[in-house]
């Protein structure tokens, strides 16, 4: 009879030793859950930073692409507005430029506009065309960019 108890004490004392370590695994197995959901929300925080630098980003090469576009459409104006003044039809200025007579006119128009007023203040490169500024400025927002300085 005392080596029934005994062996009974001896099976208490080994399950009471696997709930232990079963307790230790599953709190090691949540301390591992817990580390990996940091993780996951440290990397999503990140993609999240990242994504919003990246549209602003975008959202700034697409102002400047927009300035220089409307440089050289003033340009163009401009261009359209010299030849009207060499020849005396404006289909002539089509025909040369190989464009609608309704895009000439349009530009035309544009160009005397674009004599009138002086384009918008922009930072100056060292060429003065306005193709020139939003290559100047394109340059410096990924310049910005990759240095890590998204205000630009």
């Amino acid at each position: 009879m005392v080596e029934q108890l005994e062996r009974a004490k001896e099976r208490r004392r080994d399950r009471r030793a696997e709930v232990l370590q079963r307790e230790k695994r599953i709190e090691d197995a949540e301390r591992e859950f817990l580390a990996a959901g940091a993780k996951i929300s440290e990397v999503e925080r990140t993609l999240a930073e990242d994504l919003r630098a990246l549209e602003q980003r975008a959202e700034d090469l697409r102002k400047i692409a927009a300035q220089e576009v409307s440089g050289c459409k003033r340009e163009q104006a401009i261009a359209v507005a010299s030849i009207r003044q060499e020849v005396p039809k404006i289909s002539e200025v089509a025909e040369i430029l190989q464009i609608s007579v309704s895009k000439a006119r349009s530009l035309l128009a544009d160009g005397r506009r674009a004599r009138q007023k002086p384009p918008t203040a922009t930072p100056e490169p060292a060429a003065n065309t306005e193709a020139s500024q939003g290559q100047w400025q394109r340059r410096q927002a990924t310049e910005s960019y990759e240095t890590g300085n998204n205000s630009a």
